[in-house]
């Protein structure tokens, strides 16, 4: 393919294949919680997972049921998924709409509202029938300039004498809902409108009086000082940059596996089997858990101090939080620990050993009981 054909191909990957809220929550693309767990940003990132994931798959292919092994995958991806998803939420989110009881799940406030017809001059305008007591029996549409005569009715503006029919209202009315953005969630409708406005200079979405049902509110005697709007808006920009960033890669469903193959060498190792794979595998496990558990701890200390100081929008400096991922590396392990616990560790103990840890055998044998003689 040429380069220009690639090109073209990544927006739709972008859109399909990658795990972010604004696919996955604002776009409703459920799937890419699903298929970015298959595609991987560099062919790096997707050696390291292939060579991870084969260990686990390797010593737990003999004694788990491929069915199992299945469900155990897709439990982790949807974790996975989640956990990402959680994690930008709990992080970057702006304080304003949490406040005011707008979550992903509240209904959008405005998808409904009929946009309101005005006169030039900002006056809301009534339906009336030409020739009633007080109007002339014809009038022009200000509009289009068509000749309206009676019975027929208009959109009338008595301080201004202005006129529309309603074939011109019914396209005005047609192209203000075209250019509204339909959001599925209160959270996003407030957070994109009031970016909007903070940009302009208002600042109404938080009162009675929204620039969304009353226009006049973006013509205010005195806007916001730019300092003051520039602080407002950090927030809102910086989730809308982080929004449209999400992970890519197995890396939770690797994450997975080996809990399980950790919590079940463990357990060889505690009965008295002794092989190094035994300490192997599980110390590389848990340094990559104490790894996410420190990511976690350091995202938690900015997301207290970024709570109160605006100004800082990198929580450790290098621009990429959200492809590392580690809210997913932790939810894919609770996956592999839930799944031993409840279902594996009664499996695993009701089998022997099979190929390939069949040579390993216990350092201390257990003798048989003897019967004492009376």
């Amino acid at each position: 393919r040429t380069p220009e054909q690639v090109e073209a191909l990544k927006p739709l990957l972008r859109a399909n294949t990658q795990c972010s809220w604004h696919n996955v929550v604002s776009e409703n693309r459920w799937w890419a919680a699903i298929t970015a767990h298959v595609c991987h940003r560099t062919p790096e990132h997707f050696c390291t997972n292939l060579i991870w994931l084969a260990v686990p798959s390797f010593l737990l292919q003999a004694s788990l049921p491929w069915w199992h092994f299945a469900s155990l995958c897709g439990a982790a991806a949807v974790a996975g998924s989640f956990g990402d998803i959680v994690g930008i939420f709990w992080t970057y989110a702006p304080e304003e709409p949490l406040r005011l009881g707008l979550w992903p799940w509240t209904p959008p406030r405005f998808r409904d509202l009929a946009p309101a017809l005005r006169c030039p001059d900002s006056h809301d305008l009534d339906r009336q029938m030409v020739g009633q007591p007080g109007r002339p029996i014809r009038c022009i549409c200000d509009e289009c300039g068509r000749g309206i005569c009676q019975p027929e009715e208009t959109y009338r503006c008595s301080v201004c004498d202005y006129d529309l029919c309603l074939e011109c209202a019914g396209k005005g009315e047609a192209e203000a809902i075209s250019r509204v953005r339909l959001f599925r969630n209160a959270f996003d409708e407030f957070c994109f409108l009031r970016e909007v406005e903070l940009s302009l200079g208002v600042d109404s979405m938080l009162s009675d009086a929204p620039f969304v049902t009353h226009p006049e509110a973006l013509q205010p005697e005195s806007r916001l000082h730019l300092a003051d709007a520039n602080r407002l808006v950090l927030p809102y920009l910086e989730w809308s940059r982080q929004a449209v960033r999400g992970s890519m890669g197995s890396s939770a469903i690797v994450q997975a596996l080996m809990a399980s193959c950790t919590c079940w060498l463990l357990h060889l190792a505690r009965r008295g089997f002794r092989d190094p794979v035994l300490f192997i595998i599980p110390m590389a496990a848990g340094a990559q858990v104490l790894v996410d558990i420190w990511e976690a701890l350091r995202f938690w200390v900015f997301r207290q101090t970024n709570r109160s100081n605006a100004q800082k929008v990198d929580p450790v400096g290098t621009g990429q939080t959200p492809e590392e991922a580690f809210f997913g590396h932790l939810a894919g392990t609770m996956i592999g620990l839930l799944a031993y616990l409840v279902c594996f560790r009664r499996l695993f103990l009701t089998q022997p050993l099979r190929w390939p840890l069949a040579h390993m055998t216990p350092l201390t044998s257990q003798k048989p009981a003897t019967r004492m003689r009376p």
